[in-house]
């Protein structure tokens, strides 16, 4: 039997005088009342072969055409070359930190009419409408003539990846079949890693303007056609009162009628309070909803907690890092190093672990190993400061790499890939699109503070201090995960809605603290 996304009446009594006696249900048995219907149907489609190949196509488009996420990337491999003297165009220090921070400026642009965008035209349609401006910003900073144009181009990029992150997030979870939704979701962060590898590698051989270019001829071009192909997220057209084009777009998405008829169903049944844009009062009533409030919280703590734990600071100043702790690479070497590091962990999530193992167990090993990697370099660092003239330094200036390596693989596993995971299965679906977008603007904004805010730190407390502040993040990215996420794993998006609203309550809380 189909699953409704609200409670029954008579649940939704029981909840509520569970409340008011001052009883408050266990994520454990919330969870294992919502497994009791979900096991009752098939969580697995039944899909082989080409029928789930045109899922996979669709998650490769949207991973392509969102590829302008990687541009810190791009920014660092043009750079050393902009700021160089051989350069036609060289830039200043002041002019080099404008245009490496203008992306993520700009991207909160981007960010803050996405949710509208998404909500009224759609996922699909916002990606391919992002996509020209795109392609028109990197063609601008491939053809630049000086600082000005460098510039605007960076800064119309950073705000449509703010557009296209977002979207993107949203459509893969919607398209999804729940037995291959976490890979998909992963296709965003391989294609990422790959084209960072690629601007590097680039960079090192060729003059700074092909790496624009690079973005051009091999992502943006090819995806922007092929999203011609993909069809529009079945619960979107559903929730505006399409049921034949949901129909047609579930038939393309699963090559199977019987499995699109039934999917079509539950979707339905979900999409009931989606058929119309919820007006800011509206979403302030539905945000007032613990059912709705605990998944917002845990998802914006989630991506705020991950950031600050200090992947984009460290690929930001890996050159710094590396400088400071002694290690013989030069700028190009260790960024193609770790981007290779990154892109065999987006393999392995992609193509393994990311379903193979469950959300929790991911999140709890990623926040462990993270904790413990960053530590283990502050305490290096720490003593090493401490000892200087120690003879022995020379001998194990080796450990700070692996060290750093490590600490990539752990966060990749977990915060990184199961992350936006997490963020496109727990948001409830009358506000997802709302609500995710500003999820994304956390994650951009926490980002701009973790880059802008390292210097001052490593000037008062050291390189040391820096790495503490990042353990510190990720042992409370740790406690997040085993108080308040639950195991989405193989789950539909509405069992993971139904066990919010079986755990608080489709109403707000009334009861006693």
């Amino acid at each position: 039997m189909t699953r409704s996304a609200d409670c029954p009446p008579s649940q939704q009594r029981t909840t509520e005088t569970s409340f008011a006696e001052g009883e408050v249900t266990s994520a454990e048995d919330a969870w294992k009342e919502a497994e009791k219907e979900d096991d009752a149907q098939d969580n697995h489609d039944g899909l082989t072969g080409c029928q789930l190949l045109r899922q996979v196509f669709a998650g490769v488009m949207v991973a392509m055409i969102s590829i302008s996420v990687s541009s810190s990337s791009a920014a660092a491999s043009m750079l050393p070359q902009l700021m160089s003297n051989e350069s036609d165009i060289t830039l200043t220090t002041l002019q080099g930190t404008w245009f490496a921070t203008a992306h993520t400026l700009s991207g909160t642009v981007g960010l803050t009419l996405g949710g509208t965008a998404v909500h009224h035209l759609g996922p699909r349609r916002v990606l391919l409408l992002q996509a020209l401006p795109t392609i028109a910003g990197w063609l601008m900073q491939a053809l630049a003539n000086g600082f000005p144009m460098l510039l605007i181009g960076r800064c119309l990029v950073g705000a449509c990846t703010g557009l296209s992150l977002g979207a993107g997030q949203v459509y893969r979870g919607e398209m999804a079949s729940p037995q291959i939704r976490g890979r998909l979701v992963c296709l965003g962060g391989l294609f990422s890693n790959i084209a960072s590898v690629l601007c590097f590698v680039v960079g090192y051989l060729l003059p700074w303007r092909w790496v624009p270019a690079t973005f051009l001829i091999v992502f943006l071009v090819p995806s922007a056609l092929g999203m011609l192909l993909v069809p529009e997220s079945p619960y979107w057209l559903m929730g505006k009162q399409r049921p034949e084009d949901a129909r047609r777009s579930l038939l393309k998405l699963r090559g199977d009628p019987a499995v699109a008829e039934r999917d079509l169903a539950i979707i339905t049944e979900s999409c009931k309070s989606r058929q119309k844009a919820l007006t800011p009062r509206e979403l302030a009533r539905e945000m007032k909803k613990p059912s709705v409030l605990a998944p917002f919280l845990t998802v914006t703590a989630l991506f705020f907690v991950r950031t600050m734990a200090g992947i984009i600071t460290v690929l930001t100043y890996m050159v710094v890092i590396f400088r400071e702790t002694g290690s013989a690479l030069d700028a190009y070497q260790s960024s193609i190093l770790l981007g290779c590091v990154r892109m065999f962990n987006s393999v392995c999530s992609a193509l393994y672990v990311s379903d193979r193992f469950g959300r929790r167990p991911l999140l709890m090993l990623s926040g462990i190993g993270c904790a413990a990697t960053t530590l283990c370099m502050a305490v290096f660092l720490f003593c090493r400061d401490a000892m200087p003239d120690w003879a022995g330094w020379q001998q194990i200036s080796w450990v700070p790499l692996p060290l750093i390596l490590m600490y990539i693989v752990f966060f990749d596993f977990g915060f990184a890939r199961t992350g936006w995971i997490v963020h496109a299965e727990l948001l409830p679906n009358r506000v997802r699109s709302a609500l995710s977008l500003f999820i994304v603007l956390v994650h951009f904004i926490s980002a701009f503070i973790s880059v802008l805010t390292f210097p001052y730190i490593r000037e008062a407390f050291g390189l040391g201090g820096v790495f503490c502040t990042f353990a510190f993040f990720s042992f409370i990215g740790l406690l997040i995960t085993i108080f308040c996420i639950p195991e989405t794993k193989n789950k539909r998006l509405e069992t993971i809605e139904a066990f919010y609203t079986q755990r608080f309550g489709g109403h707000q809380h009334k009861g006693k603290g």
